[in-house]
């Protein structure tokens, strides 16, 4: 199962959407027989109104009360025109909290610390209150570790801790038991985190196993709040040289 699928699977569906700008159509090699192009004159609404315009329907907020952005040639001392804003969403006000940031120090991004960065442009990820599930996956077991957000263990457990011995702690039945347990034993502890990031590392029986335990009926007290799925499979850029194949016969 790729990050990707998994990804789909757990996160909820983006709720962003797309404003479709008004497109110019303008024609080239015309002729004489072509009669010529009339562009409109240049209009004369505000670009927060263009904005608002070509936004798709959404509820308003009638309350704000932000005065139109005067057009040149326009008396507006005496107009008390207001019109309703949409509310800013959480990567706008990021942003713009980044902007501000930026403007008091006279500095710019490329000379800020990442984690400055992600403090200012992924609040809701940025790990203040993100829990941690290590799903560490190979050939001959399965280790689970369920971390704070300052990365402290907070249950650790492998197959070996259900009474599996020896080739059965590989098995994908001993993993599906463990991470059963594991969800049971932090509901049951009253562990309850805000958000949870899930961390898969190797590609051993027990990952399958763990995922299929997260996306049924017994994870059903982290699923909701699991933010973030990580892939940390160790990648070889070279390595050691491997084992040689075994000779049979």
């Amino acid at each position: 199962m790729t990050l990707a699928v998994l990804r789909r699977a757990f996160l909820a569906p983006s709720t962003s959407r797309t404003v479709v700008a008004p497109l110019i159509h303008a024609r080239f090699n015309s002729s004489d027989s072509n009669p010529p192009i009339n562009y409109p004159p240049p209009s004369s609404i505000s670009p927060e109104e263009a904005r608002l315009s070509n936004a798709p329907d959404a509820p308003v907020s009638i309350d704000a009360n932000i005065p139109v952005h005067p057009t040149p040639g326009t008396d507006l001392s005496n107009s008390t025109t207001t019109h309703p804003v949409t509310s800013p969403s959480p990567t706008t006000s990021a942003f713009a909290s980044l902007a501000s940031l930026l403007n008091e120090r006279g500095d710019s991004p490329s000379n800020m610390s990442l984690g400055e960065l992600a403090q200012y442009t992924s609040p809701a990820l940025s790990g203040e209150d993100e829990h941690h599930l290590h799903i560490y996956s190979h050939k001959h077991n399965t280790h689970l570790t369920f971390t704070c957000p300052k990365r402290n263990p907070l249950i650790s457990w492998s197959a070996g801790n259900l009474g599996f011995r020896k080739a059965q702690r590989g098995t994908y039945d001993a993993a599906y038991q463990l991470t059963a347990k594991m969800l049971k034993t932090i509901e049951d502890r009253g562990i309850r985190p805000k958000a949870v990031e899930v961390i898969l590392r190797g590609f051993g029986k027990g990952r399958e196993a763990a995922v299929k335990v997260l996306l049924g009926s017994e994870g059903r007290y982290l699923k909701p709040i699991i933010r973030r799925v990580t892939d940390s499979t160790r990648l070889k850029f070279g390595g050691t040289r491997n084992p040689s194949r075994r000779r049979l016969g």
